[in-house]
């Protein structure tokens, strides 16, 4: 067994350093020490270092060379990898806990030309991106969306327990040339209305198949009695309604559910409300604001 100990090696003519030309082979946990200032050189065609297992307290390079399906892995179970197959790049995240990516100032996705994908903005919005133009931001109060938003599975509207679209006021006006009257029977509640009719002219225009779940009613000193019920295309429900029982001038509001057995409408159908019966001798302001749900 040759062994071969030396502080300096130098090649045969002692002109430069030693040339391994059939490489080093180095045993299992002994290790190679570089001095300050030291470089390994060379092009990724002719410079390898290939180790089964590698650890450095601090290693800086220009650039790290791997080949296909070759991997960066981070972690003491190679928690976090990092490579391309020949087809695609990963950055794999396999490990314990979450995979965050920060960034003090902007923090964005983008093509390789610039193009825009995703930009978040620090304390600031969000933007989502189509062929490099802004269709979705966000904001302090919400979103704010550049086109029209198409739903597959249909709009499901606000996130409560009754997934409702949101709520459409109504407010009564009953009278005429805009004076304000005290209702009679088959008033309707309406924009600037007139008497219930049954031309089937007056309530809110549904754009879509839908149901009515619930509806609020508020209404400022009001005295006497009063069942108000929900029409659709001029006709009266008597199972969707309010009943207003009041002897004494009172503020008076009510919420009404019908979550169990939502009223069905359909696309071009028009809802109001209407008095079935009033015995209201005193009333300063009435407004309903129903919510529905479209399919």
């Amino acid at each position: 067994m040759s062994r071969l100990r030396a502080n300096i090696v130098v090649n045969k003519d002692a002109t430069g350093p030693f040339l391994a030309s059939e490489g080093i082979e180095i045993s299992s946990n002994k290790k190679i020490a570089l001095q300050s200032g030291c470089t390994i050189s060379g092009s990724p065609v002719n410079t390898h270092i290939t180790m089964s297992t590698a650890k450095f307290d601090t290693l800086n390079v220009d650039n790290i060379y791997l080949g296909d399906s070759d991997k960066v892995q981070l972690g003491d179970d190679n928690d976090l990898q990092l490579y391309h197959d020949g087809s695609n790049s990963y950055i794999v995240d396999s490990g314990t806990g979450n995979l965050y990516v920060k960034a003090d100032n902007v923090l964005a996705l983008q093509k390789v030309d610039g193009e825009n994908y995703i930009f978040c903005n620090s304390d600031g919005s969000v933007q989502v991106y189509y062929d490099n133009q802004t269709k979705l931001t966000t904001t302090v109060s919400g979103v704010t969306i550049s086109g029209s938003v198409i739903a597959i599975s249909g709009w499901k509207g606000t996130s409560t327990s009754a997934n409702v679209l949101g709520g459409i006021p109504m407010p009564f006006v009953c009278g005429r040339n805009g004076r304000i009257a005290l209702p009679i029977v088959n008033a309707t509640m309406l924009f600037g209305g007139s008497e219930y009719s049954d031309d089937n002219t007056q309530g809110i225009l549904m754009p879509h198949n839908g149901k009515l779940v619930a509806a609020t009613l508020s209404v400022e000193n009001v005295e006497g009695n009063s069942e108000i019920q929900v029409l659709v295309n001029g006709t009266k429900n008597s199972s969707y309604k309010f009943n207003i029982t009041s002897s004494v001038r009172s503020d008076f509001n009510q919420i009404q559910t019908w979550y169990s057995s939502p009223l069905s409408f359909s696309a071009g159908d028009r809802i109001n409300f209407a008095f079935a019966s009033t015995t209201i001798t005193y009333m300063e302001v009435l407004s309903i604001t129903f919510f529905v749900v479209f399919d």
